[in-house]
């Protein structure tokens, strides 16, 4: 379970403070993966140089990203994360994990080849696993309660950003590296409703009034989440016209998304009076936080021991064909 009011949770905080759309987590997910200058992004990812451009002094301002020049009268200039930015690890981590389980992967390299994780300090392929930091058991929703913290206020944090669409369909381009997998992460709404159906909201009104949308915006949300298998439409009984939404396997699989989003937010956004909501292990008994492990070693996962190795789409279609059979 996840908690109520999502709109004025730490996900949605989240989201506020990275004014996220689809180029804006790129942008961060590049960072993770190597990029420094602008010309990187733009290679990988697809960006035109207006919206990169302003999503890379976006995350500069809010602490993210940092400049650094790379010459010595400073007109060359690269990207790195701070320790802010690093922050996400987890979040991208998951992000990276979802994507390749679930959706078509594009290549990223001008042979054709496709990304993987290395885990340096075992030197083997890793899957991240996400577990409680203090029994070391997969985070499942239903094992999960949220209590309310010092922090919590009633503010609507995704009322406040404004749309980006405009922009993002003038750049005309779909993120090389991501296929279709950032169309759904990238959009506020969609996650949103996500984590509603986590929270066990399944009808239309109840999300309508629990995420705060309007009625088109959450009829296409939903039609599209269908139609991508992130959830399932039943009839609530044989004769009822009335029908209730239910995550899929694929859309139970993005709770480690929401997770590093929101560990984030607790870590980097909490204002004086503290978190806004503590996390229960109702497995173990303990207030915890997500700690990201290797399936290999079951060392944790640090931003600075985790490596991107290329390999070729037919090794990357077995390896996939084989996690398959084990979900």
């Amino acid at each position: 379970m996840v908690p109520a009011g999502i709109c004025s949770s730490a996900f949605a905080r989240a989201f506020a403070e990275l004014a996220a759309d689809r180029w804006g987590f790129l942008v961060i997910l590049g960072a993770f993966r190597g990029n420094r200058r602008f010309q990187d992004w733009e290679r990988s990812a697809g960006f035109t140089p207006s919206v990169l451009a302003n999503r890379l002094r976006h995350m500069v301002e809010v602490g993210v990203l940092r400049q650094r020049p790379i010459d010595g009268n400073g007109d060359r200039l690269e990207y790195r994360l701070t320790d802010k930015g690093l922050g996400l690890h987890a979040w991208a981590l998951a992000v990276w994990r979802w994507e390749r389980d679930w959706h078509e992967i594009a290549s990223v390299a001008d042979d054709g080849r496709f990304p993987v994780l290395v885990h340096r300090s075992c030197e083997a392929e890793t899957t991240p696993q996400f577990v409680c930091d203090c029994c070391a058991a997969p985070l499942e929703p239903e094992a999960v309660r949220w209590r309310a913290g010092p922090g919590l206020d009633d503010h609507n944090y995704l009322a406040g950003l404004t749309s980006r669409r405009a922009e993002s369909s003038a750049s005309d381009a779909r993120p090389k590296y991501a296929g279709g997998a950032f169309d759904l992460i990238g959009d506020r709404w969609t996650l949103a409703l996500t984590v509603a159906l986590f929270q066990g909201i399944r009808r239309y009104e109840a999300l309508r009034t629990e995420v705060g949308v309007s009625t088109n915006i959450l009829a296409l949300r939903l039609k599209r989440m269908v139609e991508d298998g992130l959830i399932a439409r039943e009839r609530q009984g044989e004769h009822s016209e009335r029908f209730e939404y239910t995550l899929t396997d694929k859309g139970r699989a993005l709770y480690p998304v929401v997770l590093g989003l929101t560990q984030w937010a607790d870590r980097w956004l909490s204002g004086k009076d503290g978190i806004r909501f503590r996390m229960h292990h109702m497995g173990c008994g303990a207030d915890c936080r997500t700690e990201v492990r290797c399936d290999v070693c079951a060392q944790p996962l640090t931003p600075h021991d985790v490596a991107v190795r290329l390999v070729s789409g037919k090794e990357l279609e077995r390896a996939r064909r084989r996690r398959k059979k084990n979900i």
